[in-house]
């Protein structure tokens, strides 16, 4: 098994197309190599292999923090997990269940303008999932630059306590406390946990 990440981004009018490759060749480089991890396509849009799916809802939030951060801007992002058939040196050219459910799934956001889902063999997961990430939802896609700096640097630095991220970040503690309370980081903690559960549960 597999997951596979299909995104790009919401609004390519407020930056030039050097801004947007070089933002989103610096965000994937953080989670493998091109092009036998990830691939550009269409200038705005990429395709990330996860060999760990449990990683997956993790890495979807991560991508959408580092991007809000370099860019001020969202993406939207479809997330399919299942078998790859072919793993080729190139995204690209590589195939099978994972892909076709995160491209198919790309489609159906696009139109919904929904900027985040998932896809995987399991109806039951993916309805329980479907109604996690749309009250997620409410919070992720209400960040603001400030809110995704924190998580960017909660997530890049697990083991840093408050004072810690105050030095990474650049800003008093009193300012870490009201960041971490806005991105609601031990909401989102916890659900990265129950998916995780829940896809164990469903791969066993």
């Amino acid at each position: 098994m597999h997951a596979v990440i299909t995104g790009h981004i919401v609004d390519k009018s407020l930056r030039t197309p050097q801004e947007w490759v070089q933002a989103l060749k610096s965000v994937l480089n953080g989670f493998g190599s091109e092009p036998l991890d990830w691939q550009l396509f269409r200038g705005d849009s990429f395709q990330l292999v996860i060999d760990e799916p449990q990683n997956a809802l993790l890495t979807a939030l991560r991508i959408r923090a580092a991007f809000k951060v370099a860019m001020g801007q969202d993406l939207q992002l479809a997330i399919g997990i299942g078998t790859v058939d072919f793993r080729s040196e190139a995204v690209a050219e590589s195939n099978g269940d994972a892909f076709q459910r995160s491209e198919y799934l790309f489609d159906q956001i696009v139109k919904q303008r929904c900027l985040l889902a998932l896809s995987t063999p399991w109806p039951a997961f993916d309805e329980l999932m479907d109604v996690c990430l749309a009250l997620a939802l409410v919070v992720v896609d209400d960040w603001s630059q400030a809110s995704a700096e924190y998580l960017h640097a909660r997530w890049d630095y697990p083991e840093a306590n408050q004072e810690g991220l105050s030095r990474i970040l650049g800003i008093g503690q009193s300012s870490v406390s009201d960041r971490k309370r806005r991105s609601h980081v031990e909401e989102l903690t916890l659900l990265d946990h129950f998916f995780r559960t829940k896809y164990e549960a469903y791969l066993a």
